[in-house]
């Protein structure tokens, strides 16, 4: 008797069979928020170059003689598509230096920054500002999103194949605690390197959850209903999308985004866990 010769005697998709099914889905959730979690962790947010001698400087204009100190020192953007420049600022002998009416100095030479300032009314806090991987470092921001998506290439190859040798159920759970750890221990990266590392095993557990999540749920219906089994799956997907603008728009701090998140998941793990024994 073929596999799928079962189902028509048990039932394609019974009661008993959606209850767990539904469960599944709930991995599903995770994958859509850490493929996409990047955008608010490594998002860049406007920024300038810090005004030399200025020790409070900040983004936002402070005074009207803040406000001549960055047109002194900030060039404007070259295609006015920001408000600054963000990489360069003027150098120039104050004893001899003559400004426009813009109080822009006249024939100043650029130099680039070494340290910059940030917009905070979107972001809070993100990873990009706190390394300052802006500028000619940005090419860092791409290495780390790719590099996520790398860890969920070779957790599929990987996890995979431990799938079919431990079983879909302990690689499930595997998977799990790997994306949990991995998610939590982001937030307190102290450096690039640690922080890509981690997120290199973030992206391997999240294709191992919503890919042995997926398979299992495809194996549990009958044939004639594997179609719509797979496409419900990816309406959970987009709630998690959905749950994440939710909580990057209510916290703001990329810290706390993902600490949230992670442990969200954590628990919805374990209640999942809890609910399949009963």
């Amino acid at each position: 008797m073929d596999f799928d010769d079962i189902f028509t005697i048990l039932g394609e998709f019974g009661n008993y069979q959606k209850v767990i099914y539904f469960l599944l889905c709930i991995p599903s959730i995770s994958a859509g928020i850490f493929m996409t979690i990047s955008v608010f962790l490594l998002g860049s947010p406007k920024h300038r170059c810090v005004i030399p001698g200025y020790d409070n400087d900040t983004y936002t204009t402070q005074s009207v003689y803040h406000e001549n100190l960055i047109n002194n020192y900030i060039p404007p953007h070259v295609e006015k598509k920001k408000d600054y420049d963000e990489c360069h600022l003027f150098s120039f002998n104050s004893s001899d230096v003559t400004f426009d009416n813009m109080s822009r100095p006249i024939n100043a030479s650029l130099i680039k920054c070494t340290s910059w300032v940030y917009d905070d009314s979107i972001f809070k806090s993100t990873f990009t500002a706190e390394q300052n991987i802006v500028c000619e470092q940005s090419y860092k921001q791409t290495l780390a999103k790719t590099m996520f998506f790398a860890g969920v290439l070779v957790g599929a190859f990987a996890l995979g194949v431990l799938s079919d040798v431990i079983g879909r159920k302990k690689t499930l759970h595997l998977s799990f605690l790997l994306m949990t750890a991995s998610g939590v221990a982001v937030a307190f990266a102290p450096s690039y390197a640690i922080f890509v590392a981690l997120r290199f095993l973030c992206g391997a557990g999240n294709a191992g959850v919503f890919m042995t999540a997926f398979v299992i749920g495809m194996e549990l219906v009958g044939p004639s209903k594997r179609k719509l089994a797979g496409i419900i799956v990816e309406y959970f997907f987009a709630l998690g999308l959905v749950l994440l603008s939710g909580v990057a728009y209510l916290i703001r701090d990329w810290k706390y985004i993902e600490i949230a998140d992670s442990t969200r998941i954590s628990e919805m793990a374990y209640k999942s866990r809890q609910e399949r024994r009963g």
